[in-house]
């Protein structure tokens, strides 16, 4: 440790402690008299302290310094505490910026996608009834195999015939029936009567209509068979 640093020590000492003799001094801080009394003088020299009774106190002329020093001392850590504190407020001002822009561009966002959910579920909607739409008119035109020839007749129009002719409708009694659910359907005979129950509804509104143009009879009560096979 330096002398000047022990010289700081010894008046720190005194001015918190006035009255301190030389062995009180030694005592609390470690120091040798010889030390202590080198220190003192050279103090008493400059002014710094002076003697009271058997101890020594800091003279006027030291109290005025060490008070204008914690004075600027004070003065410097304040201006640095504002400035630390203009700072800090500065850069949190900076980052709520920032956060504030960000959450803007965000809301931007949200809302840009909050349209375009809106725009495809309204999509979706409409491509849901095209569906339902599309569905109906296919069961109604394509996927009934046996209909009245009246309802054929409004949904072919002229072209009922031609289908006939074609073969590719067939006309029993007074329904129409698609050629292949036909064929499928002659298959199957003989049919016995038991099995009729099992029969799907369309099948037995051919069946009764071939019963009625006289191509079908129930043989022996047990049993449908064809009287000829018509070739569609």
């Amino acid at each position: 440790m330096s002398e000047r640093s022990l010289t700081d020590r010894v008046l720190d000492y005194i001015i918190s402690n006035p009255g301190a003799a030389v062995k009180e001094i030694c005592r609390e801080l470690g120091l040798s008299p010889r030390l202590v009394n080198k220190i003192i003088r050279r103090l008493k020299a400059f002014g710094y302290i002076e003697k009271v009774g058997s101890g020594y106190r800091a003279s006027s002329r030291r109290i005025e310094l060490t008070n204008f020093s914690r004075s600027v001392e004070e003065a410097v850590s304040g201006d640095r505490v504002r400035s630390e504190r203009v700072e800090v407020e500065r850069a949190l001002s900076n980052e709520l910026m920032e956060v504030g822009e960000r959450v803007k561009a965000l809301e931007s966002r949200v809302s840009e996608l909050s349209r375009l959910v809106k725009s495809l579920h309204l999509e979706l909607e409409s491509v849901k009834k095209y569906l339902a739409t599309y569905r109906q008119s296919s069961n109604s035109k394509e996927s009934k195999s046996v209909m009245e020839y009246v309802e054929a007749s409004t949904l072919y129009g002229e072209k009922l015939q031609s289908l006939i002719y074609s073969g590719k409708l067939i006309k029993v009694g007074n329904i129409v029936v698609d050629a292949e659910f036909y064929r499928l359907f002659i298959g199957k005979f003989p049919i016995k009567l038991r099995e009729v129950d099992e029969l799907s509804n369309e099948e037995r509104t051919l069946l009764e209509a071939l019963k009625e143009t006289g191509e079908v009879y129930l043989y022996a009560g047990k049993e449908y068979r064809l009287v000829n096979l018509r070739e569609p």
